[in-house]
């Protein structure tokens, strides 16, 4: 395949986005277009995605205690 023919596309499919008011990158796309990125990898090579290794996040005491003292303002900084 010709490099200029898929970049043109690569900008056609931006251009088609952006009329719908859709705003991607287009890295995005050329990651998309290309399967890169370890989770897309996989799945070309045929074996399961690896699961996401994402911590959960946790509300301790202190960031509840500082929300309500923010809250508690009467006239809290917007």
């Amino acid at each position: 395949m010709d490099n200029s023919r898929e970049v043109a596309s690569i900008k056609a499919i931006v251009e088609t986005l952006k009329a719908s008011d859709y705003r991607i990158s287009k890295s995005t796309i050329s990651n998309r277009v290309y399967c890169i990125g370890n989770r897309r990898n996989q799945k070309i090579v045929g074996t399961f995605s690896p699961k996401e290794s994402q911590p959960s996040k946790t509300v301790t005491k202190a960031i509840i205690h500082k929300i309500d003292l923010m809250t508690d303002k009467e006239n809290p900084p917007s």
